[in-house]
């Protein structure tokens, strides 16, 4: 799957860049450049977690005080589902929550 054929899928406009990251488990995750940053995640074959529940969280906190990407666009495509989100700045944490 071409990730840069879901974001022009979902905005309308090829990306400027798009490069795939570590920091997704079980999802393939990419940083997205395309007229503003985004993260787009595309469900793995395998995915313990489904990305439908983490979209949802995101929905329900944008309620709230807690900061949260904006859920920019989902689907699915080749059978995978996907979601494209705001890019929000700082750092992924590595190595799981802490303690």
């Amino acid at each position: 799957m071409r990730p840069a054929r879901v974001v022009r899928r979902a905005l309308g406009r090829l990306p400027d860049a798009v490069t795939a990251v570590d920091e997704g488990l079980d999802h393939d995750t990419y940083r997205v450049d395309a007229g503003g940053a985004y993260v787009l995640q595309i469900a793995g074959p395998d995915a313990d977690a489904p990305l439908e529940r983490g979209v949802a969280c995101y929905r329900l906190l944008a309620e709230t005080a807690v900061p949260v990407p904006r859920v920019v666009a989902e689907g699915v495509v080749d059978g995978r589902p996907y979601a494209l989100v705001e890019r929000l700045p700082g750092e992924t944490p590595v190595g799981g929550a802490p303690d």
